[in-house]
């Protein structure tokens, strides 16, 4: 439900949760809209609404009429989320992120809904590119460029 918190109060609000949860428990974030994915399937179905400022992302819903003139688009979940903007929000060296690794690979195959072939198609061939390129050179798991967020993140002990 991440998408449907106002950016400015995401980082409050994984904190509140953050400071609540014993060491060893996880954080799973499931199916967020992903911010840099080039559609906004979620709320509008166009493209490049998560790129514009919130202001004229909605303008442009309105006026592609995928939105009402009163609706919020933030409250709608509009505005998806990044996974370094996740883990950027959590306490440094606190935090263990278990998708990169390989006892925790289901997590990026386990789904809620149905994945379309397209998606599908463009997880399977982005496989050995997360393998060699992503996880040793950039730290990030295949998720953080699938169009839905996906990631279980460890609090560590003191």
């Amino acid at each position: 439900m991440l998408e449907h918190v106002v950016p400015s109060m995401r980082q409050e609000i994984l904190n509140e949760i953050w400071r609540v949860m014993r060491p060893g428990a996880h954080l799973f974030v499931g199916e967020t809209p992903n911010r840099l994915w080039p559609i906004d399937d979620h709320t509008t179905g166009l493209w490049w609404t998560h790129y514009l400022p919130l202001g004229w992302a909605r303008r442009y819903a309105v006026w592609r009429r995928r939105l009402m003139p009163g609706d919020d688009l933030a409250a709608m979940g509009g505005l998806g989320c990044t996974y370094r903007g996740i883990v950027k929000a959590l306490p440094c060296g606190r935090a263990h992120v278990l998708n990169g690794e390989s006892r925790y690979a289901w997590l990026s195959r386990r789904r809620t809904r149905p994945a379309s072939r397209t998606r599908r198609a463009v997880r399977r061939s982005l496989r050995g590119f997360e393998k060699i390129f992503l996880l040793p050179f950039l730290g990030l798991p295949l998720d953080a460029l699938m169009p839905y967020l996906t990631m279980c993140v460890e609090k560590l002990p003191l």
